[in-house]
């Protein structure tokens, strides 16, 4: 059945075009498929193109087959072990686990984030159940605290903070190798490889790539430390480590491949303003049992 939606346009949204606007309410889809599965758009109960511009305090009405986008996805929900940190009516943040995926990809279907969101939260809340939730993502081997939204509302609201850099991430993880810094920033440019799509490479044409490090402890040929992303790129710690010489220990791509260690690599605590009261949390997540496993080892 498809689900009626209204609402009043504001000066934010003002001169935006129709299709570009209900991009920001759904940024998870494309504008194809909002196309595809929003109909019998309004503005001011006048049938409106999705090229329409929009106005101050104009009255915006559409339809939202739910349920074809949902029946399309083909992903299921299921009861997985993870960890919930924090939860209310807006936001779900979880303790990922390692090696779990943040969504379906290719013939990953399931056991993702997504599926476990999906058994949690209504589905239908979202146009791509593919993404459901996701306000930002982890990689496979990555652990730790992970940010997820309940509705289209929260998604957008704190993927706005993410995209203004108000969102403070903190990340534990053991290098290879003794850094002799006590503390440092890393800034180098980073950008896909043209060879290998999947895997980044330090390069000057690259975006803007920021961290800043300080060691939690030395060992004899490894370092435990604490690193704060100030720029959000694809595999940007893992990157900038391996480009001063000091790889993540069990980085599967960046480092020395070890089947018998995991990537060590924590996503350890995560502060941001709550997208309705505005209060400022901080969300963390323990390190799990082998990455401790590991440090008392080296």
């Amino acid at each position: 059945m498809p689900k009626f939606y209204s609402m009043r346009i504001d000066e934010k949204a003002a001169g935006r075009r129709l299709d570009i606007f209900l991009h920001g309410l759904y940024p998870e889809w494309s504008r194809e498929k909002i196309k595809k599965y929003i109909n019998k758009a309004s503005l001011n109960s006048k049938p409106a193109k999705f090229s329409a511009h929009l106005k101050n305090g104009d009255f915006l009405e559409y339809f939202f087959e739910e349920d074809s986008a949902a029946s399309n996805c083909g992903i299921l929900p299921e009861d997985l072990p993870v960890k919930i940190l924090y939860e209310d009516r807006f936001l779900l943040v979880i303790d990922k686990p390692q090696g779990m995926r943040t969504h379906p990809a290719g013939c990953y279907r399931s056991g993702t984030v997504v599926n476990f969101l999906l058994d949690k939260i209504n589905r239908l809340e979202f146009p791509d159940p593919e993404r459901a939730g996701i306000i930002h993502r982890l990689d496979k081997d990555t652990c730790g605290v992970l940010l997820c939204a309940r509705d289209s509302f929260t998604l957008s609201k704190m993927q706005e903070q993410f995209k203004k850099r108000e969102i403070k991430k903190i990340y534990t993880l053991i290098t290879e190798g003794s850094i002799t810094r006590d503390c440092g920033r890393i800034e180098k440019k980073i950008r896909r490889s043209r060879k290998n799509r999947k895997i980044m490479i330090v390069h000057e044409q690259g975006k803007d790539a920021i961290t800043d490090y300080r060691v939690l402890k030395r060992f004899r040929r490894h370092t435990l430390v604490q690193a704060e992303p100030i720029t959000g790129r694809t595999h940007q710690i893992r990157v900038h480590f391996q480009s001063i010489g000091y790889p993540l220990l069990g980085d599967p791509v960046y480092g020395r491949r070890n089947a018998e260690i995991p990537m060590c690599l924590c996503a350890s605590s995560l502060s941001f303003r709550h997208p309705v009261t505005g209060q400022r949390l901080e969300i963390s997540a323990e390190l799990p049992g082998y990455f401790m496993n590991i440090a008392d080892m080296l």
